[in-house]
């Protein structure tokens, strides 16, 4: 049974899409780390002179300088880089042409261009100023209806509740259906979660225990129809 990726439109209707999986995603997970001796590049060199002058002198270095030595240059942790990940997704004619792949290329399309609203104005992907208010310090979510943000779920892998869809490479079939729309349509899509990447996102275990109905229900119905 293949596996399939559950995004949510979390800027417009709340609409959990069902996309099939044609490759195997990629997984970027990152921390960055530093020594003391590059966050305090002066410290270092003193440090780095006085053992190359101890070594050159005696013809060997103390226990003492060397555990000294070591531990600025010991790497610690500065930051966690949000998650990334790429992964194809083919759309195909069942039914309609349009609904099975003009509109669901375009749901994922509009989450890296600029769009319009009801007002005519272009709304700006991923987070903005404007939504930044929104932002929920305390529990490390944007809960905001004016930032372009979806959900993935790829079931038994991991579960971003807010990510940003950074880049989609799409590819049209020429041949066209009798309504005038493509045939099938294969996307290539870079999704970035908003915050650093945390074992929550992996913990499948709570996942399923913070999954609201609707999520169950897509994922569900979709892998029992073998889709």
């Amino acid at each position: 049974m293949a596996n399939r990726i559950f995004i949510q439109d979390n800027f417009n209707t709340g609409l959990i899409y069902s996309f099939p999986l044609t490759k195997d995603p990629m997984i970027e997970i990152e921390s960055q780390f530093t020594s003391i001796s590059e966050t305090f590049p002066a410290v270092g060199d003193l440090i780095n002179t006085g053992t190359q002058v101890i070594a050159g002198a005696s013809g060997g270095i103390s226990e003492g300088v060397m555990k000294l030595k070591n531990m600025f240059d010991l790497k610690r942790w500065t930051k966690t880089e949000p998650l990334r990940f790429t992964c194809d997704l083919q759309l195909f004619t069942k039914k309609d042409s349009e609904a099975d792949v003009h509109d669901k290329a375009n749901f994922i399309m509009n989450y890296v261009i600029l769009s319009r609203d009801t007002e005519g104005k272009f709304i700006v992907p991923g987070v903005s100023l404007a939504s930044l208010g929104d932002f929920q310090a305390s529990n490390m979510k944007m809960m905001s209806s004016r930032a372009k943000l979806v959900s993935v779920w790829i079931p038994g892998i991991l579960y971003v509740p807010q990510a940003i869809i950074e880049k989609v490479q799409p590819t049209f079939s020429r041949e066209l259906t009798e309504k005038g729309f493509p045939l099938w349509a294969e996307l290539n899509v870079n999704i970035e979660s908003v915050f650093p990447a945390n074992s929550d996102f992996f913990d499948t275990k709570n996942v399923y225990g913070g999954f609201s109905g609707s999520w169950m229900l897509a994922g569900m119905s979709s892998l029992a129809k073998g889709e």
